[in-house]
């Protein structure tokens, strides 16, 4: 066949957790005083943590570091992944089925803590145990380090990797 290995994304492709995490930054900044709603959110939907805390402490003068904002973030998004996380309908059949023909593998601008939290909660696991995430790459999507690296990790060439990816 043409392609020899399949690549995924993980957040809004095959897990339903960007209502956690619009829901967990939404609370947090809540904290500092700052009311956003989830349409707010939606201009952040497929960027890092990193991104939307560096532009929230930017635009509101917060005195606060990046890295601390994003904990913040991450230990209310985990809490919230282990109550309400979810795949989206039917992900667990054609995952179960492209796992027959091919090596998967995720590659996702999560970081490793959030990636092995929905692991978790959704039951993901068996189905990957090659994933690449914001920790293991220098540059986030849209770059494509991320899917290199899987791609690398295979041992497939990236030119015969399918890679699916919602952002």
């Amino acid at each position: 066949p043409q392609y020899r290995a399949f690549i995924s994304d993980l957040d809004g492709t095959l897990v339903d957790s960007e209502p956690q995490h619009a829901e967990a930054w939404l609370a947090v900044l809540a904290c500092y005083g700052l009311s956003f709603d989830h349409q707010w959110f939606d201009q952040y939907v497929g960027t890092s943590d990193s991104f939307l805390a560096k532009d929230v402490i930017r635009d509101h003068q917060l005195d606060k570091a990046v890295r601390e904002l994003q904990n913040e973030k991450q230990d209310r998004y985990h809490e919230l992944m282990r109550q309400t996380g979810k795949l989206f309908p039917g992900v667990i059949g054609k995952l179960a089925k492209i796992h027959t023909e091919f090596p998967l593998a995720i590659g996702t601008n999560s970081g490793r803590k959030d990636a092995e939290v929905v692991f978790e909660a959704t039951g993901l696991r068996p189905y990957s145990t090659i994933s690449v995430t914001a920790d293991d790459v220098e540059k986030l999507k849209p770059a494509p380090d991320i899917f290199l690296s899987a791609a690398t990790l295979l041992g497939i060439p990236p030119t015969k990797c399918i890679v699916c990816e919602d952002s």
